[in-house]
């Protein structure tokens, strides 16, 4: 009797779905005895430079709704905390959540920027506010100058922290792109160098709002393969022919996407 193999007509399939992808995984951080003295404080950030948000009141500690929370309201709790600005803002509760024992003191905040501490922010108060803690906002700041800086780009304006108006540092200050030869690839490089692992959509005409200040890049081409923006091609720092009527955008992907593998079952047979 001879054996052989034989592959019988039945394929597993083992479906791989996306993950969430964990570029800011969120870890404790350390508490310093001048937190109540500075009356603001950053927690479950990856570093002491980003973090949920939270406020000494009236003798406790509690986090601030993302209501109206931006980038002018992010710029004062870092100015605050000893920064040189906020690189962005983040919102939806992304450094994790807290216990409903925690207060949420303050929500709809709204800035001017002149101000010294987020507590002058003209804000609604506990008592009046409608939200819960997977509304917490939180910021990232720009280390001090003495510092190593690592990110030169940011997302502003988005509802979420993988979309907004791309905006890149330069010479000391936060400006954007223009949209002229904007693409997926140009938006698939942002994406990256902010640790997503992929692009939804490239957007153009301020689809995000139209932001302020020098627009530092126009004409960017990529190839798609560089690790910063910085590292495209295009005129040079400053130099374009456009408006901020003409800002460029992203919508980058959290998620990879699902693939399957095919599996076909054989099986030694004796005949």
């Amino acid at each position: 009797m001879a054996s052989s193999e034989l592959c019988l007509f039945v394929v597993a399939v083992f479906t791989f779905s996306g993950f969430v992808y964990p570029s800011e995984p969120p870890i404790a951080s350390v508490a310093n005895g001048t937190d109540e003295k500075l009356g603001v404080r950053l927690r479950d950030g990856t570093t002491p430079e980003n973090g949920r948000v939270e406020v000494f009141k009236h003798g406790v500690w509690g986090t601030v709704c993302d209501d109206r929370w931006d980038m002018v309201d992010g710029a004062v709790v870092c100015r605050q905390l000893g920064y040189s600005a906020a690189i962005r803002v983040v919102k939806n509760g992304h450094y994790g959540s807290v216990s409903n024992d925690v207060p949420i003191l303050m929500d709809d905040v709204t800035c001017t920027g002149s101000e010294s501490r987020i507590q002058e922010c003209t804000h609604t108060n506990q008592k009046k506010t409608n939200c819960g803690h997977n509304e917490d906002a939180g910021v990232v700041c720009l280390p001090s100058t003495n510092t190593t800086v690592n990110e030169t780009v940011r997302l502003v304006e988005g509802d979420t922290d993988n979309a907004g108006r791309v905006e890149v540092f330069y010479a000391g200050e936060w400006g954007t792109i223009c949209d002229d030869n904007w693409d997926k690839k140009e938006a698939t490089v942002v994406c990256r160098q902010l640790g997503f692992p992929g692009v939804i959509l490239s957007t153009t005409a301020s689809a995000f709002g139209p932001g302020r200040g020098t627009i530092w890049m126009d004409n960017v081409a990529c190839t798609g393969i560089e690790t910063r923006i910085e590292d495209c091609q295009f005129p040079g720092w400053g130099m374009n022919n456009c408006g901020h009527s003409e800002d460029a955008g992203v919508i980058c992907s959290k998620t990879l996407p699902s693939y399957h593998r095919f599996v076909v079952v054989c099986m030694l047979v004796t005949v």
